[in-house]
C-alpha cells in the first residue's frame, strides 16, 4: 500500500507477502492475453498460465521488494506489533515541517 519511493517513513512486509500493483493472475491475463487467447486447447493454456504464474511469483516476493528499495525489512507476523510500536516512538519527535506546501497528508492513491 505504501513505498520508499512514496516518502513513507517506514515500510515493513510479512515474509510471504506479494510485493506489486497487481497480483500475478491479472499481470498475466493482462500482459498475455493474445497469447493466451491464440491457444486453442485448454491443457495447453493452463500449462502457459502455470509457467508465467511461477515465473512472475519468483520477481515479486518480499526480498525482492527489500533489493529494490520498496521496502525497508520482513517482520515475522507475531512480531508485527513490536516493530510498529518501535516505528512509532522513533517517529514521534520528527519534525514534519519540510517547507513544501501540502494540501492535505494523504499519499497518493
Amino acid at each position: 500500500m505504501g513505498s520508499k519511493a512514496l516518502g513513507i517513513d517506514a515500510v515493513c512486509a510479512l515474509p510471504n507477502a506479494q510485493i506489486g500493483v497487481m497480483g500475478v493472475d491479472s499481470a498475466i491475463v493482462m500482459l498475455h492475453r493474445k497469447e493466451i487467447d491464440a491457444i486453442e486447447d485448454d491443457k495447453q493454456k493452463e500449462k502457459y498460465i502455470r509457467e508465467f504464474k511461477e515465473e512472475y511469483s519468483k520477481k515479486i516476493t518480499a526480498k525482492d521488494g527489500i533489493d529494490q528499495g520498496y521496502i525497508d525489512e520482513t517482520v515475522e507476523p507475531d512480531a508485527l506489533r513490536q516493530w510498529l510500536g518501535n516505528k512509532l516512538i522513533v517517529l514521534q519527535g520528527r519534525n514534519t515541517d519540510s517547507g513544501i506546501f501540502k494540501k492535505h497528508g494523504n499519499i497518493p492513491l
